[in-house]
């Protein structure tokens, strides 16, 4: 559906949800925080990581002594599925309210978090997205809904940016740009930025076209047109099975740009690196943290997260670990759980990176419409199955493939 008709929905579902709804203010000894997140459907790739990390990171807390201000409070913490569906997560954020949580982390769906935002706002408990990137969420004026990374446009132009600096340094330039996104909400704001900022970098745009994530199995149209225009680079917000598909699909048809990768999505998961193998080998794409980052508390973190849950750490990974620590130092600055001081301990936020499990990029200080402005990307390449940081230059880890080297037989 186009944003719009979306809007119209989501406010009227939010509205029809609110009836009636008034949050609990009363809590016991422990503190009620849930995680409202995406554990089944299409996005679960996802949001089972950014719960598995809250998880580890609220228990992490509790055994070292909770809300020490609050004479040592543990965090009672529930977690939730949206299902992947926006529908969902509002009548899952109405449960949480009434049963009394102060506060709210999701959703690894920006549709969903839109809706989420309405109900947290009208609610008067603080929501707060450590992945979500839709300018929606925090463009509409709310004081109970806060933001961790950038925007999406920001990630357009750090990677965009790192392929005109790369270009230039090598001296082997690339001038056409296609995108092609899935068509959730993200997906479309992510096609529109890209194509955006693309033409203020200098780029031609060959094409910014979205797909139906639900229906769309065979990509060669789209390939083709693209090998046959001639594009050099090829960017997209999408899903995992879908960055799957495109990627084996550019083999397939021997279409060799000089870059291809994402814009979040699938090619910054760890299900794309296990499906492709050697194939996702020079694969470039933005994300909001990488492994190879020397922060401070990373190391001991990522090493129970790999033991407990047989998976690698990725974004998902650090931004749940920062949700929590954003939401600990709030608790210990508010001195209560009293929902509208706790909104307001979160607005006063001031964070270094390494403090309190706070694992992003530069640290976090809230704006007044609840994004964090200190919020920053890192741009990876997948090399032997492992992320490298290649951009920008203060963090890069590795020397960047210039161009992407062509598929192996």
């Amino acid at each position: 559906m186009d944003r719009r008709t979306f809007l119209e929905i989501g406010a009227g579902a939010a509205g029809g949800l609110l009836v009636g709804l008034t949050p609990s203010r009363a809590w016991a000894a422990d503190i009620k925080i849930a995680g409202l997140l995406a554990l089944t459907g299409t996005n679960a790739a996802w949001g089972q990581k950014t719960a598995n990390a809250f998880q580890l990171a609220w228990e992490t807390i509790n055994q070292r002594g909770g809300v020490k201000a609050m004479g040592g409070a543990k965090i009672n913490l529930t977690t939730s599925d949206t299902e992947s569906r926006p529908e969902v997560a509002g009548s899952q954020m109405e449960r949480l309210v009434q049963q009394g949580n102060v506060a709210v982390v999701g959703c690894n769906q920006s549709a969903a978090s839109v809706v989420v935002s309405q109900i947290a706002e009208r609610s008067g408990v603080a929501f707060m997205t450590p992945t979500d990137v839709d300018p929606l969420i925090t463009g509409r004026g709310f004081k109970f809904s806060f933001r961790l990374p950038p925007l999406v446009g920001a990630y357009a132009k750090d990677l965009l940016g790192y392929a005109v600096e790369t270009g230039k340094a090598t001296g082997k330039p690339a001038r056409k740009l296609a995108i092609l996104c899935e068509n959730s909400i993200i997906g479309q704001s992510a096609a529109k930025a890209a194509g955006e900022i693309g033409k203020d970098l200098g780029f031609q745009v060959v094409d910014a076209s979205t797909y139906d994530a639900a229906a769309q199995r065979d990509f060669s149209g789209y390939i083709s047109k693209y090998k046959a225009a001639g594009v050099e680079i090829l960017i997209g917000h999408n899903k995992p099975t879908d960055a799957v598909l495109i990627t084996r699909t550019l083999k397939e048809l021997d279409f060799n740009p000089i870059m291809y990768g994402g814009l979040l999505g699938g090619h910054e998961s760890t299900e794309y690196v296990r499906s492709l193998g050697a194939d996702a080998d020079g694969v470039t794409f933005v994300t909001a943290w990488a492994p190879d980052l020397k922060i401070p508390g990373v190391e001991d973190m990522a090493k129970q997260y790999i033991a407990r849950y047989k998976v690698d750490t990725d974004a998902y990974f650090a931004e749940g670990f920062s949700a929590a620590s954003v939401l600990w130092d709030a608790l210990e600055r508010a001195k209560t759980a009293d929902p509208k001081a706790l909104r307001d301990a979160i607005a006063a936020t001031d964070m270094k990176t390494g403090d309190r499990f706070f694992f992003m990029l530069h640290g976090c200080k809230f704006q007044a419409n609840g994004d964090n402005e200190r919020a920053g990307a890192v741009v990876e390449q997948i090399r032997e199955g492992k992320w490298h940081t290649v951009g920008p230059a203060q963090f890069a880890a590795a020397k960047p493939v210039w161009p992407k080297p062509r598929w192996r037989p």
